[in-house]
């Protein structure tokens, strides 16, 4: 049995995933208050820019660990109608 998993949907919901993050962390939602609590005034904008420069790198690793998980995801999917796809869930 083949395991047919579309790498192209894989990357789209990675893609989603990361703009869900910008709308719930940006000024939109949530971000003036998470600004408050790591203790930078959402105001100061050379603070809030230095911030963001240096949580740059974490956004990329965010993003393969979101290809990863969305991978797994696919990959249980795609086999729980099958018998084995039952069994390596339950070991999971």
């Amino acid at each position: 049995m083949e395991i047919q998993i579309s790498y192209l949907a894989v990357f789209v919901c990675a893609v989603i995933a990361m703009a869900i993050g910008m709308v719930w962390y940006g000024p939109v939602m949530f971000g003036r208050a998470w600004c408050k609590v790591m203790g930078v005034d959402p105001d100061d904008k050379r603070k809030v820019r230095a911030m963001q420069k240096s949580s740059t790198p974490l956004y990329g690793i965010q993003f393969l660990l979101s290809l990863v998980q969305l991978y797994v995801l696919a990959f249980f999917v795609n086999t729980w109608n099958t018998t084995h796809g039952v069994i390596v869930t339950l070991l999971v």
